[in-house]
């Protein structure tokens, strides 16, 4: 993060090298590591904020905006109390609490709060067309905060999706809203093509 953010105050707008790592040496992270969380941290290091503090707040954006993406996912389906309950079970399911005070995994636990939103854009892309945008650019966020999550996420996604189809939804409502995944990636071909071609060059 440290480094990170001050490639960022020197005007490398997305510092895929960092120099400063590895007692001068450099390091690749960014060729390969997702740096949407990063960019947040830099943003609040650049308001002010020393490290502990911007990772601390960082933490806390994660715990609290799991909660709340839940909350917004299960008014969709329950009361108001049931979602209540649910977001505070995410929010302290071991799987986070985890992620935040043992392994300190910072986009890991980012991602906990866009798994919701994605089953809530889902529901709403069978059933109207222009939430299907709102879908892909979804993917996108998701891909940008941390690539593991997203890759079991997909597997999980794709038998939700095709779940509608057991409700008598259309195939081709099925079928476009499958699609928004392709075209959210596509946009974030900038991050898969360098691993790509220097795993081949490698």
């Amino acid at each position: 993060m440290q480094h990170f953010s001050k490639q960022i105050a020197e005007g490398i707008w997305y510092p895929r090298w960092l120099a400063g790592t590895n007692y001068g040496y450099g390091s690749p992270d960014f060729v390969f590591y997702p740096p949407l969380v990063y960019y947040l941290g830099s943003f609040l290091r650049l308001s002010g904020l020393d490290i502990q503090k911007t990772i601390a707040t960082l933490f806390l954006l994660a715990s609290l905006g799991s909660g709340f993406s839940f909350y917004l996912y299960g008014r969709t389906k329950w009361g108001k109390i049931t979602s209540y309950l649910g977001a505070l079970a995410y929010m302290t399911s071991p799987y986070l609490v985890l992620n935040i005070y043992t392994r300190g995994a910072l986009a890991e636990a980012f991602a906990l709060i866009w798994i919701p939103l994605g089953l809530l854009l889902t529901d709403k892309a069978i059933a109207q067309p222009r939430w299907r945008v709102i879908l892909a650019i979804f993917f996108g966020i998701l891909a940008l905060t941390h690539m593991p999550s997203l890759l079991v996420y997909l597997i999980f996604w794709l038998g939700y999706t095709l779940c509608f189809l057991l409700f008598r939804h259309s195939w081709k409502a099925v079928v476009t809203t499958l699609c928004s995944a392709i075209v959210g990636l596509g946009t974030i071909s900038f991050l898969f093509t360098p691993c790509i071609v220097r795993k081949k060059a490698g």
